[in-house]
C-alpha cells in the first residue's frame, strides 16, 4: 500500500469512495439530511476538481492497494474565520477507507500525510465534523467543539411565531415611593433576536 496525493485521474475512484461513503453513513446513522443522491455525487466529483486546482488550500491524498486500486481517501482545506482565533484552520472533509482493508493502518497513514501538510503551512489546528450518533473521531482523541444543528424553515417559523411570550421581567425596585401615587403596570417583554427560549 502506498499513500500519494490525488490527482485529477483518480477523480472515478474518489467519487466511488465518496459514494461508498455516504451509503455507509446513511445505512449505520440514518438521516433525512441533508440528501446525497446522484445529483450530489456529481457535485461532489465538480467540487474535488475544482478543489484539486487550488493547492494551497486544498488537498487530497488516496492509498493505493494492489494493482493501483484505490483504497481510502482523505481530503482537507485551510479554511479562515473572522471572528474567534484561530483565524486560519484546517479541516478535514472526508476520510474513507474499503471496508475490507480497515484495521491496517491506511487511515492513519491518510491523515499522517494530510497532518504533515498542515504542519508544513504553519496551521495550528484541526477540525472535522462527525455525524450525531457516530463518535469515531472523539475515540481517536479529538474533543467537541460544537454541535451543528438543521431545523426545516417552516418548522422554526411555526415555533417562532406560535412560541409563548417570554416571562414578565419585573422592574428595579424604586428607591422611595410616593404616597399616594398608583402603581404601574409591568409591560410584557418579547425577546426577539437572541433572546432566551
Amino acid at each position: 500500500m502506498i499513500v500519494r496525493p490525488a490527482t485529477l485521474a483518480d477523480i472515478p475512484d474518489l467519487r466511488h469512495g465518496y459514494a461508498a461513503l455516504v451509503t455507509e453513513q446513511q445505512q449505520r446513522y440514518p438521516s433525512e439530511y441533508p440528501v446525497v443522491d446522484a445529483e450530489e455525487l456529481d457535485n461532489f466529483v465538480l467540487a474535488i476538481v475544482r478543489a484539486l486546482q487550488q493547492p494551497q488550500s486544498f488537498r487530497a491524498w488516496v492509498a493505493e492497494g494492489f494493482g493501483q486500486h484505490i483504497i481510502g481517501f482523505v481530503g482537507g482545506s485551510i479554511e479562515s474565520r473572522a471572528v474567534t482565533k484561530p483565524h486560519l484552520y484546517g479541516y478535514i472533509h472526508w476520510i474513507w477507507v474499503e471496508p475490507s482493508e480497515r484495521q491496517h493502518g491506511i487511515a492513519k497513514a491518510l491523515l499522517a500525510a494530510i497532518s504533515g501538510w498542515y504542519a508544513g503551512t504553519e496551521i495550528a489546528h484541526i477540525e472535522a465534523h462527525e455525524l450525531a450518533r457516530d463518535h469515531q473521531w472523539e475515540s481517536r482523541g479529538w474533543r467537541p467543539l460544537r454541535t451543528h444543528l438543521y431545523i426545516p424553515t417552516g418548522t422554526l417559523a411555526t415555533w417562532a411565531h406560535g412560541h409563548p411570550a417570554a416571562p414578565e421581567v419585573s422592574a428595579a425596585p424604586a428607591l422611595r415611593k410616593r404616597p399616594g401615587r398608583p402603581k404601574k403596570r409591568k409591560e410584557r417583554v418579547q425577546h426577539v433576536n437572541g433572546g432566551a427560549a
